[in-house]
């Protein structure tokens, strides 16, 4: 597409592209608003054009008629079209956190402060299209995008080209805008990862610290990454499923995850394997710590304290622009 293309020089991104003046919002000003004929619209200006000459070549009143009050029309939509997309005002959502792999979520608002409706918008942002049919007056609508993931930190969804052909199709209008708007990548999760070292999430007795050991509380399902020597062999010798014993009493330790510990694996499988155990744990329910090279977090449990800590996996040793809030 032409518009990519012009879109890769920089001076003229700066120019085409309207930057948002607050963190989180951008206004289709008349700066950064253009319109041209769509395919439909130049068909149509054939179409007029053979009408005229038709008319003039056989002086048919109702001919010249005809031509000049669809063309008056075609130019009439022209303020429609631009008038469609002016003052819009598109707002970056919250994006909540993913692994990578995952489909970033990344959600925009579209606000209409005017007093008249818009519509047939499209939003384009990489590869993906949505379409919103109205907003209404003093309303918004929203649109979400699903962007693939193939690495850690955070994952902007750059430029978005919001468009429409309102009324009659004959004219495109369009704008691009760039939004502060970012979602935060954790990293992959290792797929069936070992159990802790004992140092780092296992009593002495080789429970992992925070399950008691005192008085015996049922069964459930096998996970991936429990402990062997916790399954009920008697059960699976009756030809049960995989169950591992549950127990209560007062365990109350806390599990350690600590970086050191994982030699001979490279950064990315320490993280992949280090963000594994955290949600292994958050899900659990068992307090845990993370020791990393920079920064250690105390053992805590919790939806803020899972986030600190995957968060600062998913950020370790990027550049520091790419950690700037």
């Amino acid at each position: 597409m032409l518009g990519e293309q012009l879109l890769r020089i920089p001076a003229l991104r700066r120019r085409l592209v309207k930057r948002g003046t607050r963190p989180d919002e951008v206004v289709i000003d008349n700066s950064h608003l253009y319109i041209l004929p769509s395919r439909q619209g130049l068909l149509f200006a054939v179409v007029l054009l053979v009408m005229l000459i038709g008319s003039i070549n056989y002086t048919n009143n109702m001919g010249f008629m005809l031509t000049f009050l669809l063309g008056s029309l075609a130019i009439v939509s022209i303020l429609h079209s631009y008038r469609n997309l002016k003052g819009l005002t598109l707002r970056a959502g919250r994006n909540p956190p993913v692994f990578t792999g995952e489909y970033a979520k990344i959600l925009v608002y579209i606000d209409n402060p005017g007093r008249m409706a818009r519509h047939l918008l499209t939003l384009t942002c990489e590869d993906e299209r949505r379409a919103v049919e109205q907003v209404a007056a003093l309303q918004h609508g929203s649109v979400q995008f699903l962007l693939k993931t193939t690495q850690r930190g955070w994952r902007r969804p750059g430029r978005i080209k919001i468009e429409s052909t309102y009324p009659l199709g004959l004219f495109r209008a369009w704008s691009w805008v760039e939004l502060n708007s970012r979602c935060l990548i954790y990293p992959r999760q290792e797929p069936d990862p070992p159990l802790p070292p004992l140092e780092a999430g296992e009593s002495e007795h080789g429970a992992r610290q925070g399950e008691g050991m005192e008085d015996f509380a049922g069964l459930r399902g096998y996970r991936h990454g429990d402990s062997l020597r916790h399954v009920a062999w008697k059960a699976v010798a009756r030809g049960q499923p995989l169950l591992i014993k549950q127990f209560s009493g007062s365990g109350g330790g806390s599990a350690w995850f600590v970086w050191d510990e994982l030699a001979g694996l490279d950064r990315e499988q320490r993280l992949s394997r280090l963000c594994r155990w955290v949600v292994d744990a958050d899900r659990e329910g068992i307090e845990y710590g993370l020791k990393m090279p920079a920064h250690t977090f105390a053992p805590d449990s919790g939806e803020q304290h899972r986030y600190q800590v995957l968060q600062n996996l998913a950020l370790y040793e990027l550049d520091e622009k790419d950690k700037a809030d």
